[in-house]
């Protein structure tokens, strides 16, 4: 599978990470997705739900594939697993309103 063939699917950028795996950035109709692991017929294995397409975007230019990728990213899906350091900001918030 080639760039293009990735585009074709209908993919905003794409490009092979390091682990191998095809990653690609998909506006969705609230969030766009920085997705991972697409095969041949335009299905991923996981993507990362970003609020701002620029931050997606910008995620996608520096992020390797492995791990979890840099910025804000609210949700990956299919896991529905919320980003670490967006919950962990979020409960230093509760806590110093708590106070």
């Amino acid at each position: 599978m080639s760039e293009a063939d990735v585009l074709a699917l209908g993919y905003q950028v794409a490009r092979l990470a390091p682990s191998g795996e095809w990653l690609a950035v998909l506006p969705q109709i609230f969030t766009t997705a920085l997705c991972v692991g697409i095969d041949k017929l335009g299905l991923y294995r996981t993507r990362f739900c970003y609020p701002c397409s620029i931050d997606a975007i910008v995620a996608f230019a520096i992020w390797d594939g492995i791990g979890d990728p840099p910025g804000d990213w609210i949700k990956q899906k299919p896991e529905n697993r919320l980003n670490p350091q967006w919950l962990a900001a979020a409960a230093r918030e509760l806590r110093s309103k708590h106070a």
